[in-house]
């Protein structure tokens, strides 16, 4: 008997990996250019302002992030909470005017890779027939081409993707930089640029 997972609207796939790199590379590339010290990124601002960017209207509100890690990113180095196990597994934080975010974070136990289970995340989001929207986030260039085939295969959903090098995983879906949202996030200001 299969038993469907309930999952709101709107889904954040995220590979944590990922966000571990562009955050700590952002952060150190703007401390360098800005002559100052940033503070950590607070999560809840950070996806606040990704969710922001994508315009998209959230009926139900809540957002269900979804996180994917190894043993490599268990923590994150700049972001708070940093741990994915402890702080990032079954919370949530609300905001006023999108609604709730809630946080689940899966590792891959040595089980199976990092794509892998990404891949399956995307897959159950895909198959959920209450998700209309998903939001990835992920570097372009570590992906099979069967991420890219699920991808196509589902243009019912409004797949939008944050990435770091202007090639989305798709020409069917929007793709973000995820520096704009990452630079609100660490409070940094369009005139000190």
């Amino acid at each position: 008997m299969e038993t469907e997972i309930k999952l709101p609207e709107t889904v954040f796939v995220v590979d944590a990996s990922f966000l571990e790199f562009a955050t700590l590379n952002l952060k150190s590339f703007f401390e360098q250019h800005l002559g100052r010290t940033l503070g950590e990124i607070d999560l809840s601002l950070l996806f606040t302002y990704l969710m922001l960017d994508t315009e998209i209207s959230i009926d139900d509100k809540q957002v269900q992030v979804l996180l994917a890690y190894d043993g490599e990113t268990e923590n994150f180095s700049v972001c708070s909470p940093s741990s994915l196990k402890e702080e990032l597994n079954g919370v949530a934080f609300k905001n006023e005017e999108l609604g709730e975010f809630l946080f689940a974070s899966t590792t891959t136990e040595g089980m199976v890779s990092r794509e892998e289970l990404f891949l399956d995340l995307v897959r159950v989001s895909c198959e959920n027939d209450n998700v209309k929207n998903i939001v990835l986030l992920t570097r372009e260039d570590e992906y099979s081409q069967e991420l890219r085939n699920l991808i196509e295969e589902n243009k019912d959903k409004n797949i939008s993707q944050f990435g770091i090098t202007k090639q989305p995983l798709s020409t069917t879906i929007t793709y973000f930089l995820f520096a704009y949202p990452a630079m609100k996030a660490m409070g940094i200001r369009g005139d000190e640029l």
